[in-house]
């Protein structure tokens, strides 16, 4: 019996403790985040993961809240840039809870915050693409397009209006699907093909352009080439003739050899070529072949 009692005892100890242990301590987990309430009063204290002590209910209540990231997106539904032109435009992003006790404040659970966030994001993404123009998000020129800015623009003003009435960072906001309204969307198309037609025109009129300074300039090139030709032979003409005057005049003082040297030039331009001639020897030029007549003693 003693030691039933002494047993009994010990497992009463044993709850006693267990149940002191429920009502003055909780757990963190690693995924959440938690706000302790005094009375009512949320505390700004962060409590660490693990075991944490607190006062009992109803003293202090404990709110648990999950501070992994969310992801969730906005509606595709129309927006108008800054020139008033439709567009159609879906954007993501992920939050998490940045101060506890100002989202603890706010809300109640996370659809609430959720929802909320969703309009606020909602209202500065039209707000951002009302200050910019369709060409900034679609253009034949990659330059001109401006999606990594918009982002940019659009992540800075959600997460500072974010964070001061929701308590809550937004790690990444992006445009996740852009299209047009099926009204605008051959207007559009249209505009594009008018400015690719004005590139391609003006890149047409240039390449005639230097089509046309090259050709003039191969013809001048040329004319100056040709004058410089037509001059040197103009020079060799007058040096040739002059040379053959001169030659002219040496024969003349020698009729015997300017008509033996005409005969020689005859007779090689006859026998340039193999070929059989059947003549009279004393035929000119041929009778240049003829033995020469032996001197009588």
């Amino acid at each position: 019996m003693k030691a039933q009692k002494l047993i009994n005892l010990f497992v009463g100890g044993l709850l006693l403790l267990l149940f002191v242990a429920i009502l003055f301590t909780f757990q963190v987990r690693e995924t959440e985040v938690v706000i302790v309430s005094t009375l009512g009063q949320p505390s700004t204290k962060a409590y660490h993961p693990g075991l944490n002590l607190k006062l009992p209910w109803p003293i202090q209540t404990v709110q648990r809240f999950d501070k992994r990231v969310r992801v969730y997106q906005t509606k595709y539904d129309q927006i108008a840039d800054k020139e008033g032109k439709p567009m159609m435009m879906m954007v993501y992003a992920g939050w998490r809870i940045a101060d506890p006790a100002v989202f603890s404040r706010k809300f109640d659970n996370m659809k609430n915050a959720e929802d909320s966030l969703r309009e606020m994001i909602s209202s500065e993404r039209n707000a951002v693409v009302g200050e910019n123009l369709f060409a900034d998000f679609v253009s034949t020129d990659p330059s001109k397009v401006k999606f990594e800015q918009v982002e940019k623009e659009m992540l800075s003003r959600a997460n500072r209006k974010a964070g001061e009435n929701y308590g809550i960072e937004i790690a990444f906001l992006g445009i996740q699907r852009l299209g047009l309204p099926e009204s605008s969307t051959q207007v559009i198309f249209d505009r594009m093909k008018a400015e690719r037609k004005g590139v391609v025109d003006k890149l047409q009129a240039e390449g005639e352009s230097e089509s046309k300074r090259i050709r003039t300039t191969a013809e001048t090139e040329s004319a100056k080439a040709l004058a410089a030709a037509e001059a040197k032979v103009i020079e060799l003409r007058g040096a040739a003739e002059a040379e053959a005057a001169k030659s002219y005049r040496t024969l003349e003082l020698n009729p015997d050899l300017a008509i033996f040297l005409q005969k020689l030039s005859t007779l090689e331009s006859s026998l340039k070529e193999r070929s059989t001639l059947i003549l009279d020897e004393r035929t000119p030029p041929f009778d240049l072949l003829s033995p020469a007549p032996k001197n009588k003693k």
